[in-house]
């Protein structure tokens, strides 16, 4: 057995909160059940349900918001991502500001017997495909005031 491996036990927030110090990411702390993850462009809320046995899960907010004239367009990234990357799930919803939202989330399949490799494993596989989405968000419905920035001298 791999000396960085621990018997595997219910997956509680020290070893979840142990999983993120060996990764080496950044992240705070919020009640007693959650972390939360900042990135450039995002940020990530990895938290449980409130019982000791609840399924741990991610979720995270594109920063920016599209006006309700692309939602042809914003349906079908939706459509795209799903059929391109297995983990996160991707949805829209619309505001009463009448502009989309896009949110991802994740429920991690980590059962009482996950081992640290397996919890490891799949929080890289989805937290790569979540950074990978919000990229692809990026490219598809560029920020007019960004590519202005960088066009000003």
């Amino acid at each position: 057995m791999d000396s960085r491996q621990v018997q595997p036990s219910i997956v509680t927030k020290e070893r979840v909160k142990s999983m993120l110090d060996e990764l080496g990411l950044s992240y705070g702390e919020f009640d007693q059940n959650g972390f939360i993850l900042p990135y450039p462009s995002h940020y990530a809320i990895i938290s449980r349900g409130p019982t000791q046995n609840a399924v741990w899960s991610v979720q995270s907010h594109w920063m920016r918001k599209l006006d309700i004239s692309y939602m042809s367009l914003a349906k079908n990234q939706i459509q795209r991502q799903a059929a391109t990357e297995f983990a996160p799930k991707m949805t829209l919803q619309v505001a009463d500001d009448g502009m989309i939202h896009f949110r991802v989330f994740w429920a991690f399949n980590w059962t009482p017997a996950a081992t640290d490799d397996q919890m490891r494993d799949e929080f890289r596989v989805v937290m790569n495909s979540l950074t990978r989405t919000f990229k692809n968000l990026n490219k598809e419905f560029p920020d007019p005031w960004q590519q202005e920035a960088v066009e000003t001298p």
